[in-house]
């Protein structure tokens, strides 16, 4: 814990952040805890970049995630709906790094399935110098299909990633794993061509399944 004045402290503080913010040396460069994190973080960074070249098929939602980062400026505006993607990449690190203050919307846990999908085109109304980017699943984006021609009518330019799993994808994940494959209502045996039904908006869509279609 830390205890005293709240300015005092803070000032502090920054006094130490600024150095390591420029590159410099820190007090903290050589403490062997600061080291152990640094290199776990690259570590994990490595492997994780490694699905930058995973040509795995069906799809690894986690090439799809990498090559948008690689693709995207680091001030990208970007929304993860829940499910799944809201699990795996909540706080954004380590799948998608996130740079900028205020650019990344998530909502929690289970609650408001298709918000985040929602809410990327409002967040081009907010900073509209800056792309959007949604990761949304499925079954999210099946709640929320009107704002296809909600943000065409009013020039919201979005780049929507569904993951397509043909699922409820955490709910399916649970009743797998702890229920012993008893699925109940989370798999769907219909499922529309989402890039058809962009194209039906007036949007732009694309289908894609090869791994080598990705980065373009």
């Amino acid at each position: 814990g830390v205890v005293g004045d709240v300015r005092t402290v803070l000032r502090q503080l920054l006094d130490l952040v600024r150095p390591a913010r420029a590159g410099e040396a820190t007090p903290f460069a050589d403490d062997p805890r600061v080291r152990e994190v640094v290199e776990a973080v690259a570590k994990i960074d490595q492997e994780t970049d490694a699905w930058l070249t995973c040509d795995k098929t069906p799809l690894s939602p986690l090439r799809v995630i990498r090559s948008a980062r690689a693709a995207f400026p680091r001030d990208t505006t970007v929304a993860a709906d829940v499910g799944c993607l809201a699990e795996h990449i909540a706080g954004s690190f380590p799948f998608f790094r996130i740079y900028e203050p205020r650019s990344f919307i998530s909502p929690s846990s289970f609650y408001g399935m298709g918000f985040a999908a929602s809410a990327a085109p409002a967040a081009k109304i907010v900073y509209p110098e800056r792309p959007a980017l949604c990761f949304v699943g499925d079954g999210s984006f099946q709640m929320v299909l009107p704002i296809l021609p909600t943000a065409f009518d009013n020039h919201l330019a979005v780049t929507w990633c569904v993951l397509d799993d043909r699922a409820l994808g955490s709910i399916r994940d649970l009743q797998e794993y702890r229920l012993q494959g008893r699925y109940l209502a989370t798999q769907f045996e219909t499922q529309p061509d989402f890039s058809r039904v962009a194209q039906a908006c007036g949007c732009y869509g694309e289908k894609l399944e090869a791994p080598g279609d990705v980065e373009a």
